[in-house]
């Protein structure tokens, strides 16, 4: 096992031949749900970590990834938390993660390995915001006026425990459309009653939920729009990403 890791380590860094030099600050992540403070246990969506700072990186199907920084390399596998590196071996206490597409690395290898500038608090608890993370989807960016938009609104949870959510109605989430000029055109709850009695939904550990909706546009001009939603959980706020398509 360990020999085929080295020779597809090999493989990888004949691919690669130069990496861009950087230093990051925690300061300049964007994230969705910001938790008030970061710790060795909280996990980054990788994509994410690419809009800050370069790096390359090769998935290796479905076992891990290789990721070049600052001239150094690193080959994670999901689920294990033994990193082979070019600074060594890296014992993790929580391993780097694949769920639902997304690939989650923790900040202690962030912290350690890529020379984050920030401190992260080690007596803050396991549980951060940032283990339920909200995203919206669209099946199709281009939408003819008499078709209905399909959203998928994903709420993935990180943590490596069950995460339970509140909420004080039938209601799960909004989903809320502004026009270029940031006018309200849409709000999916805004002709919707709801049943008023407390519920309960459970995401298990390293899972996550889905929610489908289709969307009439009827009474929309053509042009572009963005979407978000936003889940209307007591226990915190997730506001997902906007998403801009176009209606012909």
């Amino acid at each position: 096992m360990h020999i085929k890791r080295y020779l597809l380590l090999i493989l990888i860094l004949l691919i690669f031949s130069s990496a861009v030099s950087a230093q990051i600050s925690l300061a300049e992540f964007a994230f969705d749900i910001r938790p008030d403070k970061f710790s060795r246990d909280t996990y980054f969506i990788l994509d994410e970590l690419k809009n800050s700072f370069d790096f390359r990186s090769i998935e290796l199907a479905e076992d891990g990834i290789f990721i070049e920084y600052d001239n150094d390399y690193y080959l994670l596998f999901f689920r294990e938390n033994m990193v082979e590196s070019s600074r060594g071996k890296i014992n993790l206490k929580n391993p780097p993660l694949k769920i639902n597409g997304h690939i989650l690395v923790p900040g202690e290898l962030l912290l350690n390995s890529f020379d984050l500038t920030d401190e992260f608090d080690d007596q803050q608890p396991e549980q951060f915001l940032n283990d339920l993370k909200a995203n919206i989807y669209l099946k199709n960016r281009i939408i003819e006026t008499n078709d209905l938009l399909e959203v998928t609104i994903e709420i993935i949870n990180s943590s490596s425990s069950d995460q339970k959510l509140r909420f004080s109605s039938s209601q799960i989430y909004n989903i809320i459309i502004r026009d270029e000029d940031n006018n309200l055109v849409y709000s999916w709850d805004e002709s919707k009653a709801f049943t008023q009695a407390f519920r309960n939904i459970e995401i298990e550990a390293q899972e996550a939920l889905y929610l489908e909706e289709k969307i009439s546009l009827q009474g929309l001009s053509s042009g572009d729009y963005y979407i978000m939603a936003e889940i209307k959980s007591l226990d915190q706020e997730m506001i997902t990403k906007t998403k801009k398509f176009t209606l012909e």
